[in-house]
């Protein structure tokens, strides 16, 4: 395939060796050049994580500086990939696409083949390469720039055999049906007998974007978490998700009350068709109302209503059989999948820590509230 070419720009990326002269990709900052949201909706498989509005969370949050790549085809559709710049703990500089975002592919033309992230340690590749290793070269390139130590994507790849891999994990995607009746077919009996028991009890459930309803939610997430031996990310990140989403209709909360008290409740976003479940946190004590059920239940059909056809859960770590087992039982399509980390000093894969267990988790769990949220505040751009 030729690529086009384009005129030189100061955000141009210069073309890696044996890449060809005609192959440029841009540099974009989506927050403030709007090219990056126009070829975006050209895109089917984009996610509101491949986002203009998710780009400003992240900067406005963390200070992470957004580098998304852009490489223009004679195929209607730039390739896409979005970068930011993360500040390591132990000092330099790593790119990661994307910091809290379980999967951020990389979106290639129509009928282009999977790209293949062992062109990260190619010296060059061939001038008639697949478009993504052609892509993802460039990419390396960046790298030696920009002078990062390590770069970590997330592209929601299934594993393959042989494959290298930083971290394996479980990715659930749910189906979603026109019908109610067409839905709860596809659940598990556990599932809708729990469903059953919620809407036969005192609970009410509330669909809702309002920043009130994203402050009872983080009350929530923060005894979750707690809970769970992690601290919370910081308010300031919910509140940015209210406004730079929520309050653009691209995500919704849903709470289940018992009477004026919220016991459970979750965050879901939303883009073209794609819908993900981006949090969810419970109070423990009216776990017997099976509250996480009728939440969860309320989100995915309103996600149909909206129009969306599929429901990503996220990932779930190896270990983590007990939600591994919740999310099957809705229904849910389950893949093992896996990032790609590439320490750029070495040039091998390395391992990605998976924090869901470890004595960290012990700590965290026995911290009064105020420190895990203080906690959250100061590592969480850190650890993205």
């Amino acid at each position: 395939m030729r690529l086009m070419a384009t005129s030189p720009e100061s955000g141009d990326i210069p073309n890696a060796d044996g890449l060809g002269r005609w192959t440029t990709v841009l540099s974009l900052n989506p927050i403030t050049d709007s090219r990056w949201q126009r070829e975006l909706a050209k895109h089917d498989q984009a996610t509101v994580f491949h986002t203009a509005a998710w780009a400003r969370v992240l900067q406005a949050t963390y200070g992470f500086q957004p580098l998304y790549l852009s490489l223009p085809t004679d195929r209607g559709q730039d390739a896409l990939l979005p970068l930011m710049e993360v500040r390591r703990l132990r000092g330099g500089l790593k790119a990661v696409s994307l910091p809290f975002t379980d999967s951020c592919a990389l979106l290639l033309p129509a009928g282009e083949g999977r790209p293949d992230p062992s062109a990260l340690q190619a010296r060059s590749v061939r001038p008639d390469a697949p478009l993504g290793s052609t892509f993802l070269r460039q990419v390396r390139s960046l790298a030696g720039e920009r002078r990062w130590r390590s770069l970590e994507l997330r592209l929601g790849l299934a594993e393959r055999a042989g494959e290298a891999a930083s971290v394996r994990f479980y990715n659930h995607v749910i189906p979603l049906e026109s019908t109610d009746a067409a839905q709860l077919t596809a659940l598990r009996p556990a599932v809708r007998r729990c469903l059953k028991n919620c809407q036969s009890s005192p609970l009410q459930i509330t669909v809702g974007a309002s920043l009130e309803m994203s402050q009872h939610y983080y009350t929530l997430h923060c005894l979750t978490r707690r809970r769970q031996g992690a601290p919370p990310q910081p308010w300031k990140f919910f509140r940015n998700i209210h406004q730079e989403i929520l309050a653009h209709g691209m995500g919704y909360v849903v709470l289940a009350s018992l009477g004026c008290r919220p016991v459970a409740g979750a965050v879901f976003l939303h883009y073209g068709r794609q819908a993900a479940y981006k949090f969810g946190a419970s109070d423990h004590a009216f776990q017997s109302l099976r509250p996480n059920h009728g939440v969860m239940w309320t989100g995915i059909r309103h996600a149909a209503r909206l129009g969306c056809v599929t429901l990503d859960l996220g990932r779930t770590s190896i270990e983590n059989h007990g939600l591994q087992r919740f999310k099957n039982g809705w229904g849910a399509l389950e893949t093992t999948q896996v990032y790609h980390c590439l320490n750029l000093v070495t040039n091998r894969w390395q391992a990605a820590p998976d924090r869901t267990s470890g004595w960290q988790t012990m700590v965290f769990a026995h911290l009064p509230l105020w420190a895990n949220r203080w906690l959250g505040r100061l590592l969480y751009r850190y650890v993205a």
